[in-house]
C-alpha cells in the first residue's frame, strides 16, 4: 500500500469512509483509540471501492476495467478478471468465503436497485451477470419483490451466501462449477425465546 499513516493515527482496526469526493485523504476513525484522522490511500483515491464484511474490499479501476480484491490491513491484492462495464452506481459486494490465491471463494457485486448481481469465483477468466425474480408475499397475499443486496442478515458460511426474507424464509446462493449459481430458499422455524 502506497500510504503513509499519519501522526497519531492509531493502528487497527479502523473505520474509513470514502466520502466519494477523491480529496487528498479519506477520514479515518480509529476504534481503539477512538480518535478521528485523515490518512490518504491510493486506492480509495483513484478508484470505486465495494467493501465487504470480511475485511476486503472490490476495486475497479476505472480506466481499464480491471478489477481486484484489495486487504488495506496489509495491502495483499488478488486479481480479478477485467468487467466489461463498471459496476452500478448502487452496488453491494459479498464473498462466500474468505479469499484467497487457491481458496474456492466467488465474489459477488449486487446491485441495490436492480435484480441483478455479478459474480465471479477468484481464477476465472470473467464476470458472470445473473438476474433474478424473488418474490414474497406480505400480510393479504400482496407480492412484494425483493431484492438480495437490501435484505438483512446477509452471511457467508462455507461458500455459501444466505440472506433473510421473512421471518421464516431465508435465501441461500450456492455456487458449483457444474451447474453454476443456483438461488434457492429454506425454511426456517422461529424459536420460540422466552420475554425477560
Amino acid at each position: 500500500m502506497e500510504s503513509v499513516q499519519e501522526p497519531g493515527v492509531s493502528p487497527s482496526p479502523v473505520l474509513v469512509h470514502d466520502l466519494g469526493t477523491r480529496t487528498d485523504s479519506q477520514p479515518l476513525y480509529s476504534i481503539a483509540s477512538q480518535a478521528l484522522s485523515t490518512l490518504a490511500i491510493d486506492e480509495m483515491q483513484h478508484y470505486p471501492c465495494l467493501e465487504t464484511s470480511q475485511g476486503w474490499v472490490l476495486v475497479l479501476d476505472p480506466a481499464s476495467l480491471q478489477t481486484f480484491l484489495w486487504r488495506p490491513q496489509d495491502g495483499e491484492r488478488i486479481q480479478l478478471p477485467p468487467k466489461e462495464h463498471g459496476f452500478p452506481e448502487h452496488c453491494k459486494c459479498l464473498l462466500s468465503n474468505m479469499p484467497g490465491a487457491a481458496s474456492d471463494c466467488s465474489v459477488v457485486a449486487c446491485d441495490l436497485d436492480e435484480s441483478e448481481m455479478w459474480v465471479c469465483k477468484i481464477g476465472a477468466s470473467k464476470w458472470d451477470r445473473h438476474r433474478y425474480k424473488l418474490t414474497t408475499c406480505r400480510n393479504g397475499g400482496i407480492p412484494r419483490m425483493v431484492n438480495i443486496g437490501r435484505c438483512q442478515g446477509i452471511a457467508a458460511v462455507c461458500g455459501k451466501i444466505y440472506f433473510e426474507i421473512t421471518s421464516y424464509d431465508k435465501g441461500v446462493i450456492e455456487f458449483n462449477e457444474k451447474e453454476g449459481l443456483k438461488l434457492g430458499t429454506i425454511w426456517v422455524d422461529i424459536l420460540c425465546r422466552p420475554l425477560l
